[in-house]
């Protein structure tokens, strides 16, 4: 079997021999460790999962090379152990600690499995004494984590695709107006782009630069007008770029749910 790197063996080495703490306590983090290669820090262990008196857990770590004058490499592992409370004394000890993954930079498969084998055949057969007020804390952090990410989407986006100029009007979910106060307009909030209703006529209006749209509902369909209203236009701030319109205005496609718009000016070539 391939041996470690030397500024490995030494840091894991040490931090092993320092994970004892006197009577118990949950020692300080991050832990510093000063090897012959360069600085080894091991910051606090951070629980994922805890089932039974099973714990999953993960941990990160940098390493600097001594004399380098480079920024510290940051890595992380990931460990699972056994853990035995004594709610008396208000401590837990870990044992049997696996390593099951190691993640460094330009580091390959091979050499983290290596690495992280070589570790868990290094940790202490009396386990690692460690707080249990802090183990709680830890993992009552870790759920408020769980719970807070499972209301996000990860779903891919809609994919539309048109065969001539366009632009997308994306709203965040159904178009939603607010009052313009003293006017009879109103205007769309849930939209990065200018639109605007007139209560008075029921219209929609649409600001695309140097061009307008107008429409009968906020979904559209939109079509180019040569002007709005006064006190419409007077809403939106004037473009005075030096770009001219377009001769052709880009079609407007809407949508409220996320989408990406594919357009190409005619048939793809």
């Amino acid at each position: 079997m391939r041996r470690a790197p030397r500024h490995i063996l030494s840091a894991t080495m040490t931090l092993l021999l320092a994970a004892a703490p006197v009577a118990g306590a949950d020692a300080t983090w991050p832990r510093e460790i000063i090897t012959e290669s360069g600085t080894l820090t091991i910051y606090q262990p951070q629980p994922e999962k805890f089932e039974g008196n099973t714990l999953k857990a993960r941990a990160a770590a940098s390493f600097g090379a001594k004399n380098s004058g480079k920024d510290p490499t940051f890595g992380v592992f990931w460990f699972t152990g056994r853990v035995d409370t004594d709610r008396d004394n208000g401590t837990a000890m870990l044992r049997d600690i696996v390593v099951t993954d190691v993640r460094w930079p330009e580091s390959q498969a091979e050499q983290q499995t290596q690495f992280a084998e070589f570790i868990t055949a290094l940790m202490p057969k009396t386990g690692i004494p460690i707080s249990l007020e802090r183990l709680k804390a830890s993992l009552a952090t870790a759920e408020a984590e769980r719970k807070s990410m499972e209301g996000l989407k990860h779903d891919p986006p809609k994919i539309v695709v048109v065969e001539e100029l366009a632009e997308l009007l994306l709203y965040d979910g159904e178009p939603r107006t607010l009052p313009i106060p003293d006017t009879e307009l109103e205007q769309v909030a849930n939209c990065a782009f200018a639109v605007i209703h007139d209560k008075r006529s029921g219209d929609f209006y649409l600001c695309g630069g140097k061009l307008w749209y107008g429409a009968k509902d906020a979904k559209g369909p939109w079509t180019p007008i040569d002007a709005p209203p006064a006190d419409v236009a007077q809403r939106v701030p004037p473009d005075t770029s030096s770009a001219p319109a377009l001769a052709q205005p880009p079609r407007i496609v809407v949508a409220t749910e996320p989408t990406e718009l594919i357009a190409s000016d005619g048939p793809p070539a």
